[in-house]
């Protein structure tokens, strides 16, 4: 798994912009494929864009340093050499199970702008057909993709992550959007502020109308012509306040809603309005809104909300987490198996012909008298023996393998047998460089 890599760039580490040099229109990445291969010369390659991450996979020649890909896949990509560290700016890069990893978590949604996105299965898996398709999945890939898309299924089916918007502003519109389902009116954005202006660009996105209300009428028409609103000054929404279903206040001064102006407010709606506070001190008094009848938030009321959903989404991760790493176990086993397998079948080989050169030296002077069917039978019992015998090294060396590495077993081979420490160091086997099991996080 050592000759694994992962070289890529997403939203974390860049603009959406600088994603288009890196992308490669869906009807052409079959041909990009084939001609990255063979310039290359890699034998499995694969490559997944979206709209926030590209992400190409291969698997590098032996000797070749994985790092030494990443300046050949960004002219590949771009169609330009790099400039001096631009490649290594740009394009983050993994190696051998930690890029294992990031496509698990690439594929469960963890990794994306909006978490545990599903979309991001299908576009994984229409990666993992095209590579396949153009004959670039060989034993050492196409196990990772195939089992990042059984982590993907495994997480939305039993550990489901679902996205909570974190900024206060969110939350805001969340209550909002609530209150209208019942109470359907315009929202009053009282003051020019970013949250104000987040509130309005997420609440016009979902058709609501709006009005931006602010002392300074001019600076309310700078944001409203941003969010598509109607605008009014202070005291005209004070004195004469429309219908509306919420208000969001973030202003600098203290009660600038008084009483007489939540009376007027509560007798201009059909509905209780709902009042969102960002004010710091509030800008309504708690207690005359509720001596109105109307509801109240404040950034009490807010941060707790933003907490308690960071706690869900972590308990969430957590648990999705531990599907990642149980994978990621697995793929190490089975890896490590298909790694010693040649070594296995030569463990047992001997040990068949050590049990078979014995029985038929028996039988040739000690056990000379049996007949035909006697001979057999002495003949399947070696071959049971042999097995039996062979099970317990077998099953050694293929926990050896996998708890310590190849490393262990090139020891245990070269104390226990010559013969066969000499043909496992000259044979054309993948070296896996694993973390012991406590390494993995």
């Amino acid at each position: 798994m050592d000759r694994l890599g992962v070289v890529g760039v997403s939203w974390k580490n860049a603009e959406l912009e600088s994603l288009v040099p890196f992308t490669v229109e869906k009807e052409e990445r079959g041909a990009f494929l084939q001609r990255v291969a063979h310039e290359l010369g890699l034998g499995e390659l694969w490559y997944l864009a979206t709209c926030n991450r590209v992400e190409v996979a291969f698997v590098g020649a032996a000797g070749v340093p994985l790092t030494r890909y990443r300046k050949q896949l960004f002219e590949a990509l771009t169609g330009r050499p790099p400039e001096p560290g631009e490649a290594e700016r740009t394009l983050k890069a993994w190696v051998g199970e930690g890029a294992a990893e990031h496509l698990f978590l690439v594929a469960a949604g963890l990794e994306s702008a909006k978490l545990g996105e599903t979309e991001i299965i299908g576009q994984f898996r229409e990666a993992t057909e095209l590579a396949q398709q153009q004959q670039l999945l060989g034993r050492r890939l196409r196990p990772v993709t195939q089992e990042a898309l059984r982590v993907a299924a495994r997480i939305r089916q039993q550990a489901p992550v679902h996205h909570r918007a974190g900024s206060l502003a969110d939350h805001a519109v969340g209550w909002a959007r609530e209150h209208l389902e019942h109470a359907p009116g315009p929202v009053a954005l009282i003051g020019v502020s970013e949250m104000t202006e987040r509130c309005g660009q997420l609440l016009a996105r979902h058709g609501v109308d709006l009005f931006v209300v602010n002392r300074t009428e001019s600076r309310a028409q700078e944001l409203a012509q941003r969010v598509s609103a109607q605008t009014m000054s202070l005291k005209a929404f004070q004195t004469n306040p429309p219908a509306v279903s919420t208000v969001i206040t973030a202003v600098g001064g203290q009660d600038i809603l008084k009483a007489k102006h939540l009376r007027r407010l509560r007798e201009a709606s059909s509905e209780p309005p709902l009042l969102i506070d960002f004010g710091v001190p509030c800008n309504v008094d708690t207690e005359l809104a509720r001596e109105y009848g109307l509801s109240w938030r404040g950034m009490v009321d807010l941060i707790e909300e933003a907490n308690a959903a960071t706690d869900q989404m972590s308990h969430q991760v957590a648990d999705a987490r531990v599907i990642v790493d149980d994978a990621l176990i697995r793929l190490r086993r089975r890896m490590t198996d298909l790694s010693v397998a040649p070594l296995i079948a030569s463990v047992q080989h001997k040990y068949r012909e050590t049990v078979l050169d014995g029985v038929a030296r028996l039988l040739q002077k000690e056990l000379s008298g049996l007949d035909q069917g006697q001979e057999k039978a002495v003949r399947r019992w070696g071959e049971t023996l042999a097995r039996r015998l062979a099970h317990l090294p077998s099953e050694g060396l293929r926990e050896v393998a996998f708890q310590v590495g190849l490393e262990g077993v090139d020891a245990f081979l070269a104390r226990s047998d010559a013969e066969l420490s000499e043909a496992w160091r000259e044979s054309d086997r993948e070296k896996l460089q694993l973390p012991r099991l406590e390494e993995l996080r």
